[in-house]
């Protein structure tokens, strides 16, 4: 369960409708500011096996689970285990990054955006080891009509160097958590690394779809 400004919510159930978003789906929960903001906590620890940096994704349900990492990261592909509190464990070579997720088990918000989409504008990035700050993330979409895009974020722009928290940087950006997009990441040896989402909308897909109309 998540948070809505005081209020619980699941991301599997449905939300009111609105209708000024039925082109694409039939509910929709949009914060009108930062305290409505659903906060999601993606916590990734790199077991350090050896000094190899290791890789994992988060989302991209569509994805094969069990070779979602290629050469775009760490030249070796990754077997995906799913623990029994819902954690993925991915696994390449020796080494395995641990996923979990604070609010909830990571593999139910894994399962709900295959038919669910998470907005955020913001993300919060916070590493054990400053090194890892030095590395870029990817975000990748993928359609199922071959429609391929790619954004990568390079953390050191975001560093304020003002700030006082070395290890913790704010990214201001757009994106949306769905079945088709996912967030590709190498983490560094021992290092225990936090991605946090501010989500600011969460659509649930019409309950037919437009184009197999199941």
């Amino acid at each position: 369960m998540m948070n809505f400004s005081g209020r619980s919510f699941d991301p599997t159930q449905p939300l009111p409708f609105d209708p000024s978003r039925s082109g694409y789906g039939n509910a929709v929960y949009k914060a009108q500011n930062r305290s409505q903001m659903a906060k999601l906590d993606f916590v990734l620890v790199h077991d350090a096996e050896d000094a190899a940096k290791a890789g994992a994704v988060i989302g991209n349900y569509n994805a094969d689970p069990t070779r979602v990492l290629d050469a775009r990261l760490t030249n070796q592909s990754a077997v995906v285990a799913v623990t029994t509190a819902g954690a993925f464990n991915f696994t390449a070579g020796v080494n395995t990054v641990t996923l979990t997720c604070n609010q909830l088990p990571y593999n139910t918000f894994w399962r709900a955006t295959g038919t669910s989409a998470f907005h955020t504008s913001l993300m919060r990035v916070k590493a054990s080891d400053t090194g890892q700050l030095d590395n870029s993330f990817t975000i990748k979409r993928e359609t199922m009509f071959g429609y391929s895009a790619t954004q990568t974020i390079v953390i050191s722009n975001f560093i304020d160097p003002d700030q006082n928290q070395s290890n913790i940087v704010d990214i201001p950006t757009s994106l949306v958590m769905d079945a088709e997009s996912g967030i590709y990441i190498d983490i560094e040896s021992g290092v225990t690394f936090t991605i946090s989402m501010f989500i600011d909308e969460f659509i649930k897909p019409a309950s037919k779809d437009a184009l197999t109309g199941a």
